[in-house]
């Protein structure tokens, strides 16, 4: 079960439509701002995939050691 709407289901929100506009932030820009955060977010998981991965790998079990992301 998701509980984040995608970003064309945010964009096509009423509740956030009229946020955006109350706010005077082009729908465009907020388009932008969600691309990025989940490019962003997507880098992130990716690391710690790779960390997980390693560990695996080396025999280590996966979070005996500190995790250093960003």
């Amino acid at each position: 079960m998701r509980s984040d709407l995608t970003i064309h289901e945010a964009i096509n929100d009423p509740m956030i439509v009229q946020l955006l506009q109350a706010d005077n932030v082009p729908v465009a820009a907020f388009v932008q701002l969600l691309q990025s955060a989940a490019r962003i977010q997507k880098v992130q998981v990716e690391r710690e995939m790779l960390y997980l991965l390693s560990e695996l790998e080396n025999g280590s079990r996966p979070g005996s050691s500190t995790i250093n992301v960003g």
